[in-house]
């Protein structure tokens, strides 16, 4: 149901309870008293887990000023969308074990609304997650530059366009489905509105642009941001090793040459103040 509403519709209104190559019905049934306990009780843990997480989230870093820095703000972005993919597809998809296959008893402007939300919801999450592995590259292999490119007015702008990108670029779900009876059995199915076929172009960009492309982007910058780390903690040689040790003793020698030259004048001071009243 909600969580297969991209994905269960047929060509042209073919039925769902339609056998493409046999061309045999399966009506749709109740499903087992079994099936439903389990699935209502994983799904409600996940809901509820998934919910309280992402909102405990969101509450911490509005309220915390000093968790509100570059790296949360993108961290609250992908919360809120954590958020939408709950409401819109695992929420509706409780009480789907009493219904029968394929059924859609909410209505159009929800069908509409909650496809446009789990497509929002997933490509606000994929680019928020692909703005926050760059602004972690940045901080990791590039830290002065960091210091003026890494801030939270601009991680704000950023999300920002990110919400407004996707939602213009998720607006078309709202028009591109569609709740229709199926002919055989009367049930009641969201489906799309076209023929599959006409929405390739839509799928494909949505795999490249929001899947192929953060993944590899991601993948990149985490190669180079573990050969930097890995590059700062290659073990010394010996020499070095002695060399460092060395270092160390005569700044530990040195600051506790100043500290004695300091204690003997703070307490000095005092006596020859009274010497001279």
């Amino acid at each position: 149901m909600s969580t297969n509403l991209c994905l269960t519709v047929n060509e042209s209104w073919r039925p769902l309870g339609v056998d493409n190559s046999s061309g045999l019905t399966n009506t749709p049934g109740d499903y087992p008293l079994l099936y439903q306990v389990i699935s209502v009780i994983i799904g409600v843990v996940i809901f509820l887990v998934g919910m309280l997480g992402n909102i405990l989230v969101i509450v911490v870093v509005c309220r915390t000023k000093c968790m509100l820095t570059p790296t949360n703000c993108y961290l609250l972005s992908l919360s809120v969308a954590d958020c939408l993919v709950l409401l819109s597809a695992t929420l509706p998809s409780i009480p789907e074990p009493f219904f029968h296959t394929g059924e859609w008893p909410w209505g159009q402007v929800t069908c509409s609304l909650l496809v446009f939300l789990q497509y929002l919801g997933v490509q606000a999450s994929s680019l928020s997650i692909t703005m926050f592995t760059i602004e972690r590259y940045i901080a990791v292999c590039h830290p002065m530059k960091a210091q003026r490119m890494c801030t939270v007015q601009r991680a704000k702008r950023i999300i920002i366009a990110i919400w407004i990108f996707t939602t213009l670029y998720c607006a078309p779900w709202l028009g591109l489905t569609a709740v229709v009876p199926n002919p055989r059995t009367g049930v009641s199915q969201c489906v799309h509105r076209l023929e599959r076929g006409k929405y390739l172009a839509y799928y494909l960009t949505d795999l490249i642009a929001f899947y192929i492309v953060p993944l590899l982007v991601s993948g990149v910058l985490y190669v180079l941001i573990a050969r930097i780390l890995f590059i700062n903690t290659i073990p010394r040689s010996k020499s070095q090793e002695q060399q460092c040790a060395k270092d160390r003793c005569r700044i530990k020698t040195s600051t506790s040459s100043s500290r004695k030259q300091v204690i003997p004048f703070n307490i000095k001071l005092p006596f020859s103040n009274t010497g001279n009243k």
